[in-house]
């Protein structure tokens, strides 16, 4: 078994314990970064103190998601097409992606990557470490306090003042 596939393996396995049990951020990032081990990370606070006008912030959640919160002037895709639109414009020097945990946005800078994007990034620990840090956080009406928990079982790892109430 080579390097890579065992790295592959026991990231399978460190996801799956978390995902069968009590999620937590240490199994959850390890097996992240294993198994997207080319895929820069950046975390929520270097994020909060560098992001500037040249950095284009991607949320690659879905769209019900976004529409309850989003990080300050980040923009919704789930097409590299999009982004690279985007970045064609001459405006951005870096990407920045995120998801809820980390999982899909990773996923998506692997797709950026192999399209060419060489200053393309995770937020690790997505928005739900963006939102549990204490950083703002915008919708369509302006300010909010609110996070898409995405499922019961990774919403635990969302600290529950940001869940919207049940309806």
């Amino acid at each position: 078994m080579t390097r890579l596939a065992r790295a592959l393996a026991a990231a399978a396995l460190s996801i799956a314990s978390a995902a069968q049990g009590e999620p937590t951020w240490r199994e959850l990032l390890t097996g992240i970064r294993e198994t997207f081990p080319g895929v820069p990370q950046i975390g929520a606070r270097e994020l909060r103190a560098s992001v500037g006008p040249r950095t284009l912030i991607v949320d690659v959640r879905e769209r019900e998601e976004y529409d309850v919160s989003r990080l300050p002037g980040a923009r919704w895709t789930q097409r590299v097409s999009d982004v690279r639109a985007w970045f064609s414009s001459g405006d951005y020097e870096r990407v920045v992606v995120y998801c809820s945990v980390g999982y899909r946005s990773s996923k998506f800078v692997q797709e950026l990557q192999r399209a060419g994007f060489a200053h393309a990034a995770n937020l690790e620990g997505s928005i739900f470490a963006w939102a549990n840090a204490g950083y703002p956080l915008e919708n369509e009406d302006g300010p909010t306090s609110l996070v898409h928990p995405f499922d019961p079982r990774w919403g635990r790892l969302l600290d529950r003042k940001f869940h919207p109430a049940a309806p």
